[in-house]
C-alpha cells in the first residue's frame, strides 16, 4: 500500500505538469473558442445571418464573450457545455471563447469570474460546487451571488474500476476496505460537490474511510484509475462513456436508488438505506454576476433556450447520458437552493462539515 501511494503522488505530480504547467496550486489554464477550430468565420456569420431576429431585445453583445468554467478541459462540465456555447456562438454572432481554469473545487475560477464587470461579457459556468463553497471556506461567492441563466443538464454519480479490477461488486469493494481500512484508493474530482456528498453518504453508512486522491477533473480521474494508481474513480457517464464502450473500465454502480441503465446497478441495491439521501447528482449551470443588467439576462435566456432545445444539442444530452433540465428563472433557482439545503444537511449529518445548515443560512 505504501509503495502505491508513494506512486500515487508521483502520478499527481506528472499529472500536475502535463496538465497544469507544474503550478503549486494545481489550478490550470486553458482557453479555446467553443466552436471547433474547422469552422470558419464565414459558416459563424452565415448561423448568425440565419438567426437574425430569433433573439429581439434591448441588449447584443458587441464583441467576444468569456466562459469561465472552473474544472479542466475534457471533464464533465466542459463536454456538457462547451456544445451549447458553439450552437449558440451562431445565434450570437460572436465568439463565445472557453476559458479553463481548475483547482480548488472550481472555486479559482469562479471568484476571479466574480470579480470581472457585471457587463455581459464574462459568463460564469459552474456544476453543483458553487453551491457549496462557504461549506468549506473555498470563496467568498456561492450562487447565491449570480444571476441564474439556465441550469442545463444534469448526470448521476458512477462508481468505476480498471476492467481489470478485482473487485465486480460495490459491496466488495466497501467490504475491502472495511476489513483493511486505508487500503484502497479512490480518486475523485474535487473537495466539495458531488463526489464528496456521496463518499460521506457511503462512510456514513458502511463505514468505509477510502484513502483519497483528489483529481484536477472526472477525465484525469479516469487515467488514474487507468494507470493503475487508484482503485476505484467517481465520474459521470458524460466522461465515462466513451471508456465504458472500448471495455477500458467496468461501473460497478450508480450512486442512485434508481438504474440510470439497465446494465448498471444502483447502490440502494446493495444498501437501501442509503435511500433517504439519495439521489445526490451533479449538474451544470450558466450564471452571470449579480447586478448584470436585466437586459442583459434576458438576451442570455433567450440564447441559450433556443440552443438547448436544438436537436443538436438534445441529441448530445442523450448520446452522452445526461438529464435534460433547462431550468430557468426562478425554476433554475429553486433547484440550485434545494441542492444546496439537501447537500449540507447531507455532509452535516454524516460529519463531513461542522457547519449546521443553520450556521449557513439555511431554514
Amino acid at each position: 500500500m505504501n509503495k502505491r501511494r508513494v506512486m500515487a503522488a508521483v502520478l499527481a505530480g506528472v499529472m500536475g505538469c502535463s496538465m497544469i504547467g507544474c503550478s503549486g496550486d494545481k489550478t490550470a489554464d486553458t482557453t479555446t473558442s467553443a466552436a471547433k477550430t474547422e469552422t470558419t468565420a464565414a459558416l459563424v456569420e452565415t448561423k448568425a445571418s440565419e438567426a437574425a431576429g430569433a433573439v429581439a431585445g434591448e441588449w447584443k453583445p458587441e464583441r467576444s464573450i468569456n466562459a469561465e468554467i472552473g474544472y479542466a478541459a475534457g471533464g464533465s462540465t466542459d463536454s456538457a457545455l462547451r456544445p451549447l456555447f458553439s450552437i449558440a456562438e451562431g445565434i450570437i454572432g460572436q465568439t463565445i471563447t472557453v476559458n479553463n481554469t481548475s483547482g480548488a473545487s472550481g472555486s479559482t475560477s469562479f471568484q476571479a469570474a466574480m470579480e470581472q464587470a457585471a457587463d455581459g461579457y464574462t459568463l460564469v459556468i459552474g456544476a453543483e460546487t458553487p453551491a457549496l463553497f462557504d461549506a468549506f471556506d473555498l470563496s467568498d461567492y456561492t450562487y447565491d451571488d449570480t444571476e441564474i441563466i439556465m441550469v442545463v443538464a444534469s448526470a448521476n454519480n458512477n462508481i468505476f474500476v480498471k476492467a481489470d479490477s478485482p473487485y465486480q461488486t460495490i459491496e466488495e469493494l466497501i467490504d475491502a476496505e472495511v476489513a483493511n481500512p486505508g487500503s484502497i484508493v479512490k480518486v475523485a474530482s474535487g473537495t466539495c460537490g458531488t463526489n464528496a456528498n456521496n463518499s460521506a453518504i457511503i462512510k456514513y453508512f458502511t463505514g468505509a474511510d477510502f484513502t483519497a486522491y483528489t483529481a484536477d477533473g472526472s477525465s484525469s480521474a479516469v487515467t488514474t484509475v487507468l494507470g493503475g494508481f487508484a482503485d476505484f474513480g467517481m465520474g459521470s457517464l458524460a466522461t465515462l462513456g466513451d471508456y465504458i464502450e472500448s471495455g477500458e473500465i467496468r461501473v460497478l454502480c450508480t450512486v442512485d436508488k434508481e438504474r440510470i441503465r439497465d446494465d448498471i446497478p444502483c447502490i440502494t441495491e446493495y444498501y437501501p438505506e442509503m435511500e433517504e439521501y439519495l439521489p445526490n447528482t451533479a449538474f451544470y449551470a450558466i450564471t452571470v454576476k449579480e447586478g448584470t443588467d436585466p437586459a442583459i439576462i434576458e438576451y442570455y435566456t433567450e440564447v441559450f433556450q433556443q440552443a438547448f432545445e436544438s436537436s443538436e444539442y438534445q441529441d448530445m444530452l442523450a448520446n452522452v447520458g445526461l438529464t435534460p433540465l433547462g431550468l430557468i428563472g426562478d425554476e433554475a433557482r429553486e433547484y440550485i437552493d434545494t441542492y444546496r439545503k439537501n447537500s449540507i444537511s447531507v455532509l452535516y449529518d454524516t460529519g463531513a462539515i461542522t457547519s449546521s445548515p443553520a450556521d449557513l443560512g439555511i431554514e
